[in-house]
């Protein structure tokens, strides 16, 4: 048996999280202290974090929804070249940028927990949404 070797295909991933506390959202001080914490005990963590490959970084925003164009400096240029989005959370995935087109591949994430909302979708109340969309060029 052969054991084959992964190879680094110069994979990265930028986390973004609000600024400011915004319902039960993790806030960037937050995912930063999680990240420092889990990488203490995780090898793997760890080392994305030190070679750059595992970057956290603050939206600049304090709400549920998301204007992507009106992300922090930082955020938005470290989106620029992003070859995959994903969007987790009925205010992010759905209520501001379920129609949005991207020129990358995207992704939304959520569990609708309002009855209109889910109505509007030709769902029921708590189903997920799982929205692959490839990039719009």
């Amino acid at each position: 048996m052969t054991k084959i070797k992964n190879k680094n295909r110069g994979t990265s991933i930028v986390l973004a999280a609000n600024s400011s506390p915004t319902l039960n959202d993790i806030t960037f001080s937050e995912l930063t202290g999680i990240l420092d914490k889990v990488s203490e005990i995780d090898p793997v963590l760890h080392r994305a974090i030190q070679e750059k490959k595992l970057i956290s970084v603050s939206t600049g925003n304090a709400s549920p929804c998301i204007n992507l164009l009106r992300v922090n400096e930082t955020c938005a240029k470290l989106a620029e070249t992003a070859d995959f989005l994903v969007l987790i959370g009925v205010g992010r995935g759905v209520l501001t940028n379920y129609y949005a087109n991207f020129t990358c591949d995207s992704l939304r994430l959520a569990v609708i927990k309002n009855e209109s909302i889910a109505h509007f979708l030709g769902g029921s109340n708590f189903d997920a949404v799982c929205h692959f969309e490839q990039k719009n060029v």
